[in-house]
């Protein structure tokens, strides 16, 4: 693996076109603060809702049953992160860029986006059938329902990266907030009423994910056309997808797309993947905070007019971040057994060292979702992927070492290791000068000198696609 390579090294470009500058209105700090206000709080609730459906669910169901509810969002989760292969990545970044060719963006994604969707719902659809056919038939209930929330969250996805990208993020923090809230509120109804089965959870638990992606799809469209005009030239389909085949991996992390869960679900009794999605819990509040700045910061850099300005605002993102997310991790980290026992009962005791462990792989991560969701935005797309990549090729040997002797302890342990080498990758790849500096009109970021004072894409070392789309 080459880290100064051409993946890392330069970022992604459109051939020898130049497009008409954009209508660069970036961000004020105090907008920029807004927003990431706005979003941490939006963060907040939604960890407000996982603790309570956390404590219902637990409580209510018991570990084993817990295990098979938390299975059954596992796969179906796996399947609507991937199954798209990086288009959201792709729009979020575009729409920031060429904003007043935003509905057009949305048109050209949209084919791929229903292909990949439709392919990712038949393949989840199949495996859960596979994996279902020997656990009670109320599992297999359930497993419907998290078949239909494959393509709903893929639409869902959609809707929100479009509205990250036009840095509308007041109906953004809405349609990521509604979802978990309509879960906990009819959770709660039905412990109310006395209805705590199997089945009537895992349908409040579709039902509350499949509901609001049409909304969310239309808002996005409406956003869109209301701020496109026309002006200047949007990527190519092809170009597109390619940024997005080199940025999904980046988009998340080995314990982000669930493969630690997949890893307890498929080798430990359903017991202790019950006892591993309560230590989890304790870990979302630091990880939607780190997600929050970089929701914040990709389209907030994507919108600077040159290379020095997005680099700069980059690193800017990356040390704001840290003491918001790790101040929270370290509180966790002391309090984690009162905790526990206050919200759980005395029951999921054991879970208290196994969450300590997962806190301390929770601020690797937290630190590198904000570097890589800013450099995605200065137009490295590829960097958080090499990084991720260098996770899995770690952390399955680590999971093989570490699970048999030590269980979720050991699931826990190869995490810290995968997600420290993921880290210092991404921190060596953007601090080589190949990739602070970029030859001079080759990217995004470097204004030419035409009249129009266009912005040159420049010209990459092997054929890209070009716009297909003139200017008006």
């Amino acid at each position: 693996m080459q880290i100064g390579g051409r993946l890392i090294g330069r970022p992604l470009r459109i051939r020898s076109r130049k497009i008409r500058a954009l209508p660069q209105i970036p961000l004020s700090r105090r907008r920029i603060l807004r927003a990431l206000t706005g979003t941490i709080s939006a963060s907040i609730l939604i960890q407000g809702t996982l603790l309570v459906t956390g404590v219902v669910l637990a409580r209510a169901l018991g570990p084993e049953d817990r295990g098979h509810l938390a299975f059954l969002t596992l796969v179906a989760a796996i399947f609507w992160r991937l199954g798209p292969l990086g288009i959201p990545l792709a729009l979020n970044y575009s729409v920031a860029r060429v904003p007043d060719r935003a509905a057009d963006v949305i048109r050209r994604l949209r084919r791929p986006t229903v292909i990949r969707g439709a392919a990712a719902t038949v393949i989840a659809a199949g495996l859960l059938v596979v994996l279902t056919a020997e656990r009670p038939g109320y599992v297999q209930a359930g497993a419907l329902v998290a078949m239909f929330t494959v393509p709903a969250m893929i639409v869902q996805t959609f809707g929100l990266r479009a509205l990250s990208g036009l840095r509308r993020f007041a109906p953004f923090n809405l349609f990521r907030v509604g979802p978990n809230a309509l879960f906990a509120i009819v959770a709660l109804a039905l412990v109310l009423t006395g209805n705590t089965g199997f089945i009537e959870f895992a349908f409040a638990w579709g039902i509350s994910r499949i509901i609001f992606a049409p909304f969310t799809l239309r808002s996005a469209w409406r956003h869109a056309q209301a701020v496109q005009t026309g002006k200047g030239e949007a990527p190519s389909t092809s170009w597109m997808l390619r940024f997005g085949r080199r940025g999904f991996l980046g988009g998340g992390s080995v314990d982000a797309y669930r493969l630690d869960q997949a890893v307890v679900a498929l080798f430990l009794p359903p017991a202790a993947l019950g006892l591993y999605v309560v230590a989890l819990a304790f870990t979302t509040l630091p990880r939607f905070i780190a997600q929050s700045v970089g929701q914040v910061a990709t389209p907030t850099v994507a919108s600077r007019t040159t290379r020095n300005q997005a680099r700069r605002t980059m690193w800017r993102f990356f040390w704001i971040g840290i003491p918001l997310y790790l101040p929270v991790v370290a509180g966790l980290w002391l309090t984690v057994p009162d905790l526990t026992s206050l919200l759980f009962g005395d029951e999921f005791a054991d879970v208290v060292p196994i969450t300590r462990l997962l806190l301390v792989a929770t601020a690797l991560y937290c630190a590198r979702r904000v570097l890589a969701a800013a450099a995605r935005g200065a137009g490295y797309p590829g960097l958080g992927s090499i990084a991720e990549i260098v996770a899995l090729a770690s952390v399955f040997p680590l999971f093989a070492a570490l699970v048999p002797p030590l269980e979720t302890k050991g699931v826990a342990y190869a995490l810290i290791v995968a997600s420290t080498l993921a880290l210092c990758v991404m921190l060596v790849g953007l601090s080589r000068p190949s990739a602070r500096h970029a030859p001079a009109g080759a990217s995004w970021f470097e204004t030419s000198s035409s009249d129009d004072t266009g912005i040159d894409l420049g010209a990459s070392d092997t054929p890209q696609p070009k716009p297909t789309s003139s200017s008006t």
